[in-house]
C-alpha cells in the first residue's frame, strides 16, 4: 500500500477538500481540544500527504494519544513497508509514538550497512537522548574525523564531551587543530580539556604548544597539584581564544588556591576583552563572571566595586544586578533605587531602564521598579515587554485596577507584540477577574474582543481565550470562543 493510499484508507476516512487555510497543525490541535477528534485526523492526514517529513510524526503522535492508540500499529506497519518514507522518517515516527526502543534497532540496522551522513548525525543525536553514550560516542568520533568545516567539527565535539575516552592519544594531532581551529565558545573548550584531562594519561614532559600546556595544566587542576597547574599557564598577553583560554584557567585555579582577589582582577580582564575576540559572547564569559559574584556573595574586600565595573560592561545581563541589590539589602552600604545610575551610558536606554525595574521588582522592590517602568515608557510608550512587567509590578503593588487597563492596552494595541503574548495577557486577565470575583466581566470583554476586526491579534484571540478557560477547566465557556472565525457569538 502507498503512502497516500495508507493515509486516507486506514479508518475509511472520506477524502474530503479541506480548505487552505484550515490545514495546519494549530487547527488540528483546536479541533482536538474541542473534542472534534475525526476532523482532527483529517487535517492530520491532509498535512501528512502534503509534506510528509512534518505531518506523519504529528499524525503517529496523534494516533498515539486518542482511541487507546488502537489504530496506531497498523499505522506503523503500513510506514515500515512503505519505501518512499526514508529510515530517517521511520525513526522519527516511531519515536513521536513513544516507540523509542523500535527507533532504536531500526536505526542500528540502517548503521550495519553504509550510513549517510545525515542518517549518522540523526542516530548520534538519537543515542545520546536515550542514554546510549557510547554508541553514540563511537558515531560523534566517526562524524568528527570526516569533519569537511568547522561546524560540523563543533557539533561533533559536544557530542564528544560525555565519552571522552573513546579519543586515543593517536589522535592527538587532529584533536589540537580542531580544538583550537574551531569555532566553540571558550567554556565549550575548557569542558572539553577537562574531559580529555579525566582521560588522557599525564605527559612526563610539555611541549611548548598552547593545547599541551592548557592539557597539562588542567590534568595538574584535577589531581589537586593546583601550583604546577599554574606554573604552567603563560600570561595570555593576546586577547585570542587561546590568550581567553589560559585566563579562564587561570582564575579558576587560583580560585581554588583561595587567592580571590587576583582571580578577581583576571576576571575582569577576561571580561574587558571579550568584546575584541569574536568567539567569545556573554555565554563564554560566564566563569569570570561567576567568580565576581561569588565574591560578593562572600563579602570580599573591594567585590562591590567589581560587580559595578560589571555591571556596566555588561548592562544587558540582569545577574549582576540581582547580587548588587541583595548586597545592598543586606550590608546597608547602597540603595537599590541607585541601579539605574549605574550604567550612565544607558540612561536614556528603555531596554535598560525596563531591566532595572524588571529586577527591582522580582527583587522586593516594587515601587522602585515601577519608577524605572515609567522612566522607559516615556521614552517608548508602546514597548509591549515593559508594559506588560509594569502590570505585573502594579498588581505587586494591589494596584489592580491599573495593571487591567494597562494589560487591556497591550492586548488592543499589540503590533509590537510577540505571539505568546497573546496567551499571557488573557490568562494575566482572567487570573485578575477570578481574585476579583469579576469573571462575568472580563468574559464580556473577551467576548467584544472577538468581533473586533482592528484588534491586531485577530483571528487567534477566540482560540487562544479557549486554551486560557481550559486551564481553569471551563470547557463549556471555552466552547463559545473555540471557532477562530467568531462564528459561534
Amino acid at each position: 500500500m502507498t503512502l497516500l493510499r495508507s493515509l486516507t484508507a486506514v479508518i475509511g476516512l472520506s477524502v474530503l477538500p479541506l480548505p487552505a487555510a484550515t490545514v495546519t497543525i494549530e487547527t488540528a490541535i483546536a479541533r482536538t481540544v474541542t473534542g472534534d477528534l475525526a476532523g482532527a485526523e483529517q487535517i492530520y492526514r491532509e498535512i501528512a500527504r502534503q509534506d510528509p517529513e512534518r505531518g506523519l510524526p504529528a499524525l503517529a503522535r496523534f494516533l498515539s494519544l486518542t482511541d487507546g492508540g488502537r489504530r496506531l500499529p497498523q499505522f506503523l506497519a503500513e510506514i515500515a513497508t512503505d519505501r518512499s518514507v526514508s529510515p530517517i522518517l521511520q525513526a522519527r515516527v516511531l519515536l513521536e509514538s513513544g516507540e523509542t526502543e523500535r527507533a532504536i534497532g531500526l536505526l542500528r540496522d540502517q548503521l550495519n550497512r553504509p550510513p549517510s551522513a545525515d542518517l549518522a548525525w540523526f542516530a548520534a543525536g538519537t543515542f545520546a537522548r536515550a542514554g546510549l553514550a557510547e554508541e553514540a560516542g563511537r558515531l560523534y568520533l566517526e562524524r568528527f574525523r570526516e569533519a569537511t568545516d568547522a561546524a560540523s567539527a563543533r557539533e561533533a565535539l559536544r557530542g564528544l564531551l560525555p565519552t571522552p575516552g573513546l579519543i586515543t592519544p593517536s589522535g592527538r594531532e587532529p584533536m589540537e587543530r580542531w580544538f583550537l581551529g574551531t569555532d566553540l565558545s571558550a567554556e565549550e573548550r575548557l569542558a572539553f580539556l577537562d574531559h580529555l584531562a579525566r582521560n588522557w594519561p599525564a605527559e612526563q614532559e610539555t611541549s611548548g604548544s598552547p593545547f599541551s600546556q592548557l592539557l597539562a595544566s588542567a590534568q595538574a587542576f584535577h589531581c589537586g597539584e593546583l601550583e604546577s597547574a599554574l606554573k604552567i599557564l603563560p600570561l595570555p598577553r593576546e586577547p585570542d581564544a587561546v590568550g581567553k583560554l589560559w585566563a579562564l584557567q587561570r582564575i579558576r585555579v587560583l580560585s581554588r588556591l583561595g587567592r580571590s582577589q587576583e582571580a578577581g582582577q583576571w576576571s575582569i580582564w577576561w571580561l574587558g576583552q571579550s568584546d575584541k575576540v569574536p568567539e567569545s559572547g556573554r555565554a563564554t564569559d560566564r566563569e569570570a563572571e561567576t567568580r565576581i559574584l561569588a565574591a560578593l556573595d562572600e563579602r570580599e574586600p573591594g567585590a562591590a566595586e567589581r560587580a559595578i565595573q560589571l555591571i556596566r560592561m555588561r548592562p544587558h545581563d540582569p545577574e549582576p544586578m540581582r547580587h548588587l541589590i541583595r548586597f545592598f539589602r543586606e550590608t546597608g552600604t547602597g540603595h537599590p533605587g541607585q541601579l539605574p545610575e549605574l550604567a550612565a551610558g544607558e540612561a536614556t536606554n528603555p531596554e535598560w531602564l525596563g531591566q532595572c525595574g524588571y529586577v527591582l521588582a522580582t527583587e522586593g522592590f516594587p515601587a522602585e521598579g515601577l519608577a524605572c517602568y515609567d522612566r522607559a515608557l516615556a521614552i517608548d510608550p508602546e514597548d509591549p515587554f515593559i508594559l506588560l512587567n509594569r502590570a505585573a509590578c502594579l498588581t505587586r503593588l494591589g494596584r489592580a485596577p491599573e495593571a487591567v487597563t494597562c494589560y487591556r492596552h497591550v492586548l488592543e494595541s499589540g503590533h509590537k507584540g510577540r505571539p505568546y503574548h497573546l496567551h499571557e495577557l488573557i490568562l494575566r486577565l482572567w487570573v485578575l477577574a477570578q481574585e476579583a470575583d469579576d469573571e462575568p466581566a472580563c468574559l464580556a470583554y473577551f467576548q467584544t474582543l472577538t468581533r473586533r476586526r482592528d484588534v491586531p491579534w485577530h483571528p487567534q484571540i477566540g482560540p487562544e481565550i479557549a486554551s486560557v478557560l481550559l486551564q481553569f477547566g471551563l470547557r463549556q465557556e471555552a466552547a463559545r470562543f473555540s471557532d477562530p472565525s467568531g462564528t459561534k457569538f
